[in-house]
């Protein structure tokens, strides 16, 4: 009786889901700020209703460690830490270069330039980031490559991918986000061909690695 009635007054929101990927957010939320620059990223196209309304408690996980939710002065926050994510913060740094030698060993940047040389050697390697301009055509082609090199390294490990069940809704969202600036798309080409595709979010100054995936192999549209 008492774990029901604890249950009553809970309710769960995904921060991720909901801010980042749909634009939405909750009344309670007073200010979403990015923590490298402490101004408020709030930019949610829509206000979303807690379907719960009797609910006393929102537990609200996935917010990064540099995102720090300011709830209205009506609510109290506890926050605590589930996992450790990752950040990079290349403010301070001019180059790439400069992030590697103040991040990595000599020993660990010699390690990535023989991978990067020897992927470049093996194959005819181009790099294109969408990001602002991408061709429809193009963008739904790319998309559909990325689908298929998802749905076949799953199938092999015997599992689903997290966002299978939403596909056609990201497919359908990231052309306009990438259109906007509010994502990008990087690909690896070998040729022509895509050999390795990245989706990314981004908020303010903060890029969101979200879906990618790599396939060395022949992958066949009609």
């Amino acid at each position: 009786m008492l774990k029901k009635r604890l249950l009553l007054k809970y309710t769960f929101h995904d921060f991720f889901h909901d801010f980042i990927v749909k634009r939405n957010k909750y009344a309670f939320y007073k200010a979403i700020i990015n923590n490298t620059t402490n101004l408020n990223i709030d930019t949610a196209v829509n206000i979303k209703e807690v379907k719960n309304s009797n609910a006393k408690i929102h537990y609200i996980n996935q917010i990064p460690p540099y995102i720090n939710i300011v709830p209205v002065e009506t609510y109290k926050s506890f926050k605590f830490n589930l996992y450790n994510g990752y950040l990079i913060d290349i403010k301070d740094f001019e180059s790439l270069d400069a992030y590697m030698a103040h991040q990595f060993g000599s020993k660990s940047r010699s390690k990535i330039r023989t991978y990067i040389k020897r992927l470049e050697t093996c194959f005819n390697i181009s790099y294109k980031m969408y990001f602002g301009n991408i061709d429809k055509n193009n963008y739904e082609a790319l998309f559909d490559v990325l689908e298929i090199m998802i749905e076949r390294r799953f199938l092999e490990r015997g599992d689903i991918h997290e966002a299978a069940n939403d596909w056609l809704f990201y497919k359908e969202i990231f052309y306009q986000l990438i259109r906007d600036k509010k994502a990008s798309m990087f690909v690896i080409y070998d040729n022509d061909k895509p050999i390795d595709i990245n989706l990314s979010y981004h908020y303010d100054n903060i890029l969101i690695n979200y879906i990618r995936h790599t396939i060395i192999g022949n992958i066949i549209i009609e």
